[in-house]
C-alpha cells in the first residue's frame, strides 16, 4: 500500500468518525418519559445540567447512572425542570453524510492527481 493511498484510508476513517458523530441529538420530553431512552440530559431546579444513561422513573423518583463518573443517582421527579432524550437524528445523518462524502470524494481526487504527477 502506497503512502498516498494509506493517508486517503486515514482521512476517510476521520470523515466516518465525524460524520457518525452527527446521528444524534436532544429533544425535550417529560421527565416522565425518562426511561423509554438510552441517555437523557437533565436540567436541574437548582440550575445544573448532567447527562445521565439508562435512566428509569418509578414512582417520583428517576433513577439513573452519570455518564460522567458512572456513579447511580435518584432524583426526585420535581428537582427536575427539564428533561431532554437522546434520539436519532435520521435527517442530519444524511446532510452530514452527503457532506462527508463529498469531501472525501474531492480528497480521493487530489490523491489520484497527485499520484498521476508523480
Amino acid at each position: 500500500m502506497t503512502a498516498s493511498a494509506r493517508r486517503s484510508m486515514w482521512v476517510g476513517l476521520v470523515a466516518f468518525l465525524i460524520c457518525a458523530s452527527g446521528c444524534y441529538h436532544y429533544r425535550p420530553i417529560a421527565p416522565s418519559e425518562a426511561g423509554r431512552y438510552e441517555e437523557i440530559r437533565v436540567t436541574y431546579t437548582r440550575g445544573s445540567v448532567e447527562e445521565l444513561l439508562s435512566p428509569d422513573v418509578a414512582a417520583d423518583t428517576l433513577h439513573a447512572v452519570r455518564k460522567y463518573d458512572g456513579g447511580a443517582i435518584d432524583v426526585p421527579l420535581d428537582q427536575v425542570a427539564e428533561a431532554e432524550g437522546r434520539t436519532f437524528n435520521a435527517a442530519g445523518t444524511a446532510l452530514l453524510g452527503l457532506a462527508c462524502g463529498t469531501v472525501v470524494g474531492f480528497l480521493g481526487l487530489l490523491v489520484v492527481i497527485a499520484v498521476s504527477l508523480d
